[in-house]
């Protein structure tokens, strides 16, 4: 049953990436796209955010992957999530766990509760790091602050299940209680019981 719960939680982290990979603009023109591979920085948040709608082959993924790089690096701390996802994956970019843990790391430190949550859930499992308990508990609360869902929702199963911590029923209720309040359903369900 433990495994289930760990799946449960890489999963809805998984989840949540994937809505911030896949947040689309379709209404954008191409011209956006040729601005943003000449460097025209403010253009490439709309391009990535049109690009997943296209299939991923190694040309596009390559291209990709850079235009979420040239978003990162002018400030999108989604984009730059979303490149951190691809890292942590191999998706579109040879698999990198050190650079995906940065740019998390990044992302987290620029306020991303999503960001905090993947790397609460790295460290829980030891994914690319060292099976932290103390990191992930920080990096979940962090997201948890940040109005995360996710990152509330796992804190909470953190101490349900006692974790690196004794088991708190209050403090578990209040945090479903908040990912319900954040829109997470799981949330509420497990607030119920």
């Amino acid at each position: 049953m433990k495994n289930y719960s760990r799946l449960a939680l890489f999963l809805g982290g998984a989840v949540v990436l994937l809505m911030i990979v896949y947040r689309l603009d379709l209404s954008e023109e191409q011209e956006q796209e040729t601005a943003c591979l000449a460097g025209e920085d403010g253009d490439c948040i709309a391009v990535v955010q049109q690009e997943p709608q296209k299939p991923v082959t190694e040309t596009n993924g390559v291209r990709d992957a850079g235009a979420l790089k040239k978003s990162c690096d002018a400030g999108s701390m989604e984009d730059c999530a979303n490149l951190a996802f691809r890292y942590e994956q191999g998706r579109d970019v040879k698999r990198s766990m050190r650079t995906a843990l940065r740019l998390y790391e990044d992302a987290c430190k620029w306020r991303l509760g999503a960001a905090c949550e993947r790397l609460g859930f790295l460290y829980l499992e030891g994914q690319g790091v060292g099976k932290n308990l103390f990191l992930a508990r920080r990096f979940f609360r962090r997201g948890c602050d940040l109005s995360d869902a996710h990152s509330c929702y796992n804190l909470g199963y953190v101490y349900a299940t006692g974790m690196g911590v004794s088991v708190n029923a209050a403090i578990t209720a209040g945090l479903f209680q908040r990912a319900c309040a954040l829109g997470l359903p799981k949330g509420c369900e497990t607030a119920d019981r």
